[in-house]
């Protein structure tokens, strides 16, 4: 999936040539590549939250910005900005707080079996699996962050099934972002569907976010 460059006083399109790339993989345990490919598109979430950073609002400020929780509710308020000195930063699925750990299945990469194709207004996965070792679900490993150069950084995150065989045909990736006062909520950034990968009882799968600029 490519981000599009803007000239001056013009609108966002597909027309113009990108200038970031996010490329989805998933790989057996052993390195054997499954899905490689563009990701799909980024939600329109995410391009909320970016431009909320941004802008750096001032706390005396009215935001105009609202990202829709993967409840369906939308959330209007500063983002990654608190009236708590230890809260005023946005939990993110790289660094810091916002590390996805173990068993964590509603930040970072998440898995699922849904195959509708992603809208940029989606909020949640179609079909989340969630983490677990009982049937239809599977362990959630810590997430890991890797800068690769100075322009390319990648996400990682490993998915051991101690259950029953598991389809799996969407990635997505999720961010726990403080948004007003103090509430921190499950946003949507990236889904991505693909031809059905089946993880068998005992094995596991690793998906990969990449970005590159």
């Amino acid at each position: 999936m490519k981000l599009f460059r803007v000239k001056p006083n013009e609108f966002v399109n597909e027309n113009y040539k990108g200038f970031m790339n996010i490329n989805l993989r998933v790989e057996k345990l052993s390195g054997k590549v499954l899905v490689d490919k563009d990701a799909d598109l980024v939600m329109r979430n995410f391009v909320r939250w970016l431009y909320h950073l941004l802008a750096q609002y001032a706390l005396a400020d009215t935001p105009s910005v609202t990202l829709v929780d993967a409840g369906g509710t939308a959330r209007t308020g500063h983002i990654g900005r608190s009236t708590t000195a230890s809260l005023k930063y946005s939990r993110n699925v790289a660094t810091g707080a916002g590390q996805a750990d173990i068993g964590m299945d509603t930040s970072g990469i998440v898995i699922g079996s849904g195959t509708t194709a992603p809208s940029r207004t989606d909020y949640a996965m179609q079909s989340l699996i969630p983490h677990g070792t009982g049937a239809g679900q599977i362990t959630y490993n810590r997430q890991t962050y890797e800068e690769l150069n100075e322009y390319s950084f990648r996400l990682t995150r490993e998915f051991t099934n101690a259950g029953s065989d598991l389809n799996v045909s969407e990635a997505g990736l999720y961010n726990l972002t403080l948004v007003n006062s103090d509430s921190v909520y499950q946003i949507l950034f990236l889904r991505d569907v693909f031809t059905t990968v089946t993880v068998t009882a005992g094995n596991g799968i690793r998906v990969r976010y990449t970005f590159s600029f």
